[in-house]
């Protein structure tokens, strides 16, 4: 009973025109998705380590 069905999933959308500027003309959504996605979690890890080293001090 608590599977995730496809219209329980939440999105965030954003305007294609907002993001092609960093990408290649070329680029295919899911190419734009998977590098959105690890950018997010780079920009996480490096959010964290900001905290734990001001943490530290």
């Amino acid at each position: 009973m608590s599977e995730v069905k496809g219209n329980q999933v939440e999105y965030v959308k954003v305007p294609v025109d907002k993001l092609r500027s960093y990408f290649r003309p070329d680029t295919s959504m899911k190419q734009m998705t998977e590098t959105l996605v690890k950018a997010m979690d780079f920009y996480n890890k490096h959010l964290e380590r900001q905290r734990r080293d001001r943490d530290a001090r």
